[in-house]
């Protein structure tokens, strides 16, 4: 028998407990720190945070922020990338519909109409242009995110919730290969909630709430835990840890949903057209057809029908191993909260993933490539503005046998330097009298090197200024002008396919859940009757 659920129980020896499981996806979000190092950095760069990155000069590691002020001079940037994520997303978030749903069947079309009025409803009240918004961002800036699709009850209403998951507290397995994640075989993300949220979702009865409290005390007390660590910055990708949430107020708990095998016969009933799976252990429900089977053959003799007439129920020629989602709330302790397959009629993880890119299995973010760009820039402006402080700019050079005998010097430089300013003096004969220098900063062509970077970063991400809206140069056409839009955003039409398709998964799982969970008063509610 093949269960994989149960065997790692028995091997285990504990039914509540499964802290191997809980390691092996410690060493999965363990490898991905390369990719949360990653994000951070490019997040970094957007949010206007460019001179954050680590460098070493003579042994020393510093922020290059820091050298840059040790050497006496401003760190100037220019942020070029935001407005480049900015553009993208906003050139999708506009063309967006909300979704609908089509009726292949001319006859079923107002059922389509019907899904299509409650989906939309749920859409509003999610809010999902906000999550949309967010998650192209994030896969913009990191490279991947992940949103989590539910059926509960939050601010006192039973409805399908949208979540977007915090990619730094997100795990999976490494062995994806299918650019549609069909091969991935495990999936979980971090949670830190309040205690009382915790007690809410899995509090069975009043004894769990004083056994939830031993194992959070920080959490569990009426007063706030001491704080040792600043909590303003606890998404930091450095200083995250697996197991220890760095607000202690809080209550970890990992989500984790994997898939299972199990032993199972797929049922068909002859009689009746009906098809579903029961488990090859389960006795008593092929004891039942068995027994139904018997019964309508015993019906069929005395009817004096052909045995091959008979309408039987069959399941022994339906043998197969089923790979199925098992779903798993734990502790940091190993504790199982809860446990159970999907519950989804669709059997499928709540989850929706997009990746882009994912080489090698490595996740690159998508302004990776502009990174460089905008680091020339930012490094061009911090020298062009060295160079014109350090330059002279009106130092006048006075001979001392040049100042009048009734003036000092202070006087004198007071009057040089005043407005209206009159000194009276005695020329000299040898003709000595203050002068005046300036220098220029160097033949550094500022402007023209900020046009060759900007452009090498347009052409490194596709955003043109065309797709960014900015106005055409002095006599262009209106149609060329027209022509170039259309054939700036052809390098990205391939993301927002791929993105386009990650939002219709995320509203395929939500109408599930309408399709699964509501009610006919439920729809009558929301599209009338």
């Amino acid at each position: 028998m093949s269960d994989s659920v149960n065997y790692r129980k028995y091997f285990l020896g504990q039914e509540e407990y499964d802290t191997q499981l809980l390691y092996y996806c410690y060493h999965l979000w363990n490898n991905l720190e390369g990719f949360r190092e990653r994000r951070a950095r490019a997040m970094r760069w957007i949010d206007g945070d460019q001179w954050g990155d680590m460098i070493t000069v003579k042994n020393k590691t510093m922020l290059e922020r820091d050298y840059i002020t040790s050497q006496g001079n401003v760190a100037l940037q220019a942020n070029q990338i935001k407005r480049l994520v900015e553009t993208i997303a906003g050139g999708y978030i506009k063309q967006q519909n909300e979704p609908i749903c089509k009726a292949r069947a001319r006859e079923e079309q107002v059922y389509g109409e019907l899904m299509s009025t409650c989906l939309q409803t749920n859409w509003q009240l999610n809010d999902m242009p906000i999550i949309i918004d967010d998650a192209i961002k994030e896969v913009l800036g990191g490279g991947l995110a992940a949103v989590y699709e539910s059926y509960e009850y939050r601010n006192g209403e039973l409805d399908s919730w949208t979540d977007k998951w915090h990619p730094n507290y997100i795990f999976f397995d490494s062995t994806m290969k299918d650019p549609r994640f069909y091969d991935l075989e495990l999936i979980g993300c971090i949670h830190d909630m309040p205690f009382g949220r915790f007690c809410e979702k899995f509090a069975q009865e009043p004894d769990d709430i004083e056994k939830f409290a031993r194992w959070y005390a920080d959490a569990s007390s009426p007063l706030y835990a001491s704080l040792t660590e600043d909590i303003n910055d606890k998404h930091n990708a450095e200083e995250m840890t697996f197991f220890t949430p760095k607000d202690r107020n809080l209550c970890r708990v990992y989500e984790i949903w994997r898939k299972e095998s199990r032993d199972r016969y797929r049922v068909h009933d002859e009689n009746t057209g009906e098809l579903y799976i029961i488990n090859a252990d389960d006795h008593e429900s092929i004891k039942a057809i068995n027994a139904e089977n018997a019964r309508r053959k015993a019906l069929a003799a005395q009817q004096g029908w052909d045995e091959d007439e008979i309408p039987l129920i069959h399941y022994k020629e339906n043998f197969f191993v089923d790979t199925y989602w098992y779903g798993r709330f734990m502790t940091p302790a190993g504790c199982i909260l809860w446990e159970g397959e999907s519950p989804y009629t669709n059997r499928r993880c709540p989850v929706t993933l997009i990746i882009l890119p994912m080489t090698d299995g490595k996740i690159v973010s998508y302004i990776s490539d502009a990174i460089d760009q905008n680091r020339y820039i930012n490094r061009m402006l911090t020298l062009y503005d060295w160079m014109q402080r350090a330059g002279l700019k009106g130092v006048t050079y006075v001979p001392k046998n040049s100042i009048p005998d009734d003036m000092t010097e202070e006087e004198f430089a007071e009057q040089l330097t005043s407005i209206d300013g009159i000194v009276f003096y005695e020329p000299r004969k040898d003709g000595v009298k203050p002068e005046t220098f300036y220098s220029h900063p160097g033949t550094i062509n500022l402007a023209e090197i900020v046009r060759m970077m900007k452009e090498l970063m347009e052409s490194g991400t596709s955003v043109s200024a065309a797709i960014r809206g900015e106005q055409p140069k002095s006599g262009t056409a209106a149609a060329l002008y027209a022509q170039q839009t259309e054939n700036s955003a052809t390098p990205l039409a391939s993301l927002m396919m791929r993105f386009g398709v990650f939002v219709r998964n995320i509203a395929k799982l939500k109408l599930n859940n309408i399709q699964q969970f509501y009610t006919p008063e439920r729809y009558e509610q929301i599209a009338g009757q």
